[in-house]
């Protein structure tokens, strides 16, 4: 299945990507086309009376956060020295 070719790099962190002779350089449209395709290949056979609900893309990101030092040594303490931790 070669439908994504990835173009070269550009100064975005994520490359551009060629789909259907379209280039895509938008973060959540590069997110889309994986997305679309495959919703494209489902087929649900759902009943009249069931209603399913639409699931709209929502916009959210981490801006920015705080670590302070004592996170970091807080959260070593708590670490089990005598097994490997994930």
């Amino acid at each position: 299945m070669k439908l994504f070719t990835s173009l070269s790099p550009s100064s975005h962190d994520i490359p551009p990507l060629l789909f259907n002779g379209n280039i895509y350089e938008i973060h959540h449209e590069q997110a889309n086309i994986p997305n679309n395709y495959f919703q494209s290949q489902t087929i649900l056979h759902v009943p009249d009376h069931v209603n399913i609900p639409s699931l709209n893309a929502v916009e959210q990101s981490l801006h920015d956060f705080d670590i302070s030092i004592e996170d970091v040594v807080d959260s070593i303490k708590i670490l089990k020295t005598g097994k490997a931790t994930q």
